[in-house]
């Protein structure tokens, strides 16, 4: 089932402070990157789904920092596939799999994933 709708592009939306940040992490929902953000020194994007945008895509390009894919244990599959595509842009990027979402995560055990 679809969890997410959307019409034209994907708005890209950024939790946490990138000036101080020593990477950025990719979820697929708002909740995940507002909890993963929680960490400090660290950024989060949902990704409103599990596939990355082009838009997103330049902008990460743009940023060129560390990249961690975490979307939710059932789709792991595409996280790999997406971890793999930005290294093919010029990313250095982890691919985090583990069985619960990072919402189900609390910050302390979130830094540890990270």
């Amino acid at each position: 089932t679809q969890k997410y709708k959307s019409w034209g592009q994907k708005p890209i939306l950024m939790y946490g402070t990138i000036d101080r940040a020593v990477g950025v992490v990719l979820t697929e929902d708002i909740i995940s990157a507002i909890c993963v953000s929680r960490v400090p020194n660290i950024v989060a994007i949902p990704m409103l789904g599990t596939s990355c945008s082009r838009e997103l895509e330049r902008h990460l390009v743009k940023l060129d920092i560390f990249t961690y894919v975490w979307l939710d244990g059932d789709v792991k599959k595409k996280s790999i596939a997406l971890k793999n595509r930005l290294k093919s842009l010029g990313l250095l990027t982890k691919s985090i799999l583990t069985n619960k979402d990072p919402k189900a995560y609390t910050k302390e055990q979130i830094e540890e994933i990270l």
